[in-house]
Formats: structure tokens, sequence, C-alpha cells
């Protein structure tokens, strides 16, 4: 299954480091190392052109050594793992959100609520909504 990344930095021994959306996996490539400085477009841009196939998993954290092994990934803009990342609320999930942040409420009231006041609470919390 491919993994879908975006680039997270530059490790000590400079390798690219990448971060497994939703999830506390990284990945990096041993073989093509890069500047401290290097910057994401860089990066996708020199991927792009070369593939990923020396991208192996380096662990659950940054700074964690790489195991070798190599990993099927999709390099990504952080721009496109944040929308990832973030899905879209229904009614009903928008409905336990606001129970969850607002204690005072009770299910009933919530349950009332209209499509214009559900999306009012997503607002104000920057959750985006699908209804």
């Amino acid at each position: 299954m491919t993994s879908k990344v975006y680039f997270v930095g530059v490790d000590e021994w400079n390798r690219p480091t990448f971060r497994e959306i939703g999830a506390r996996r990284y990945f990096c490539d041993t073989d093509n190392l890069v500047r401290y400085d290097a910057k994401e477009e860089e990066i996708i841009d020199r991927y792009k052109r070369i593939g990923t196939a020396s991208i192996c998993y380096k662990g659950s954290q940054f700074e964690s050594e790489p195991m070798g092994d190599p990993a099927d990934v999709e390099i990504l803009t952080k721009a496109e793992a944040q929308k990832l990342s973030r899905p879209e609320v229904n009614r009903e999930w928008a409905r336990d959100i606001i129970l969850n942040f607002e204690p005072a409420l009770t299910r009933e009231m919530v349950d009332q609520y209209t499509d214009s006041e559900l999306k009012e609470w997503m607002k104000l919390l920057k959750i985006k909504t699908s209804f």
C-alpha cells in the first residue's frame, strides 16, 4: 500500500525526511542527501525527477535511524497533506463535536440546530463541513 507523505525537514545526516499523513511514521532517503536549508519545493521537484525508489522507512520519530526497508510512498505538498488530514464533517459529526466542546448543551438541544447554526459552530471551531 502506498503511504502518502509530506516533507518535514532535513535530519542531522542531511537526509530529507518525510512524515506519513495521519500517522507517526517517518521515511527518509539515505542515497540522495540535501542541504540543511532545502525548501519543500526543491525536494518535491527532485523526487518528481528521480522517483521515490530510494526512500525507506525510518521509524516513529524524526530522529530515528533508517531501517533500510524500501517504502512505497507518494510525496505531497504540506497544503495537500493538510487537506487530506482534515476531513470535512457531516451533520451528525458536527453535532458530536459541539456536544464535546460545550458540555452545557444536551443532545436534544443540538439535534434541533439548523444547518446554518451547525455551520456557524464549525466555522468558529475552524472545521470544514460537507453539508
